[in-house]
């Protein structure tokens, strides 16, 4: 015998036939093993739907065969074979879980809970990828309402359905709720922000921009930003939800001084923020407030005011009005705060010409060098 359908309200079975003429079945259906309790069906058949049932309930069947002689003067005869054994039924639970919410996160697991659902003994749970079809859906079972799944991909959010069911513990039969508790996108928490990049500036304005590598689970990224000495002590901080850059704008931050950032990523569960890892430190920092440039006597002597945590300074010179660096000739790298210029691409100082000249501001730490800006932006450009 065995079990081969379920509903909440019914349980089909069948079993093997027995091999004599007229043979025909009754089938027994009680709701404690090993007693008999209702005789639900006379059928030649070797299959049968036994109804009425309760939902999420646990049953206990039997078949015995029968043959039945119609004796003049009496009437039907029955005579009956034995009962086999009982086989343990189930019929499906009324509904599923009322609702599936997040309650911890790691960068490769999520874990969930439901409210218990009536009838069920176990709980049948399918997720997939945010963006991936939904017949790419991976399942595990659990008999508790709370559930980590592990083995998640980075950086990912994930969709949920949980199903109630009532299994036999004897056969594995699972009756299973068509319907389900379904949860929106689900984040893994985010890993270390890498990336981390200064974009543009205008810190005469008190204002930097600065983007990094996005991790797709996160909600919003937090800052820490710090003095270039003081890497301990905040001196601003904020959180913001954009996934493409994150702009700050603060009157604490300062021409000719370099500054240190780093950023984490975040995500909320059940009101409160899970960060993950903070990126590495990214320093940057304002070109040089003022830069003076006279020329006499074949020379073009530049001189600049001091970028506090600089560690050298980087000079650009052109002839025409640059668009980028890339239109500039470097022509010296110096830790000083002047230099004198007698010749640009071995030609010497012209009076005649008009001179454009970058101060870049350097800041090395370890083995990477930080400039003060990547792109000439709406930099001022000197000339005379």
């Amino acid at each position: 015998m065995q079990q081969t359908s379920d509903s909440t309200t019914s349980v089909g079975i069948s079993w093997n036939a027995v091999v004599a003429d007229d043979i025909r079945y009754e089938v027994d259906i009680s709701s404690t093993a090993g007693s008999y309790g209702s005789k639900t069906a006379n059928t030649s058949l070797t299959s049968y739907s036994i109804s009425g049932l309760s939902a999420g309930c646990t049953y206990y069947v039997s078949v015995r065969a029968y043959v039945q002689e119609w004796v003049s003067g009496t009437g039907y005869v029955y005579t009956y074979g034995e009962y086999s054994d009982q086989i343990e039924v189930v019929t499906r639970p009324a509904s599923a879980p009322a609702s599936v919410s997040q309650t911890a996160a790691t960068t490769t697991s999520i874990t969930i809970k439901w409210p218990a659902a009536s009838g069920a003994n176990r709980y049948l749970v399918k997720y997939y990828p945010y963006g991936s079809s939904s017949s790419s859906a991976k399942s595990k079972t659990t008999t508790s309402t709370k559930l980590k799944i592990t083995g998640l991909s980075k950086n990912t959010k994930y969709y949920f359905y949980v199903y109630a069911q009532r299994v036999s513990s004897a056969t594995g039969y699972a009756a299973t709720t068509g319907t389900y508790a379904y949860s929106s996108a689900l984040p893994v928490l985010p890993t270390k922000v890498t990336g981390v990049t200064w974009r543009y500036d205008w810190l005469n304005i008190n204002s930097v921009s600065f983007s990094c590598n996005e991790r797709a689970s996160a909600e919003g990224y937090q800052y820490y930003i710090y003095s270039y000495s003081n890497t301990s002590k905040k001196i601003k901080s904020g959180t913001t939800s954009s996934y493409s850059s994150i702009t700050i704008d603060s009157s604490k931050l300062k021409q000719n001084k370099f500054y240190a950032i780093k950023i984490r990523a975040y995500i909320t569960i059940d009101g409160t923020k899970k960060y993950g890892d903070w990126s590495s430190l990214t320093y940057f920092g304002s070109q040089p407030k003022t830069v003076k440039i006279t020329k006499s006597s074949g020379k073009l002597k530049m001189s600049w005011s001091k970028v506090s945590g600089a560690t050298s300074y980087t000079i650009y010179v052109s002839t025409s009005k640059p668009s980028d660096t890339s239109d500039m000739t470097k022509v010296k790298t110096t830790t000083k705060t002047s230099y004198t210029l007698t010749k640009l691409k071995k030609k010497k100082i012209s009076k005649s010409k008009t001179y454009y000249v970058m101060i870049i501001a350097n800041r090395k730490v370890g083995s990477k060098t930080y400039k003060s800006i990547s792109s000439l932006g709406s930099l001022t450009y000197y000339k005379k």
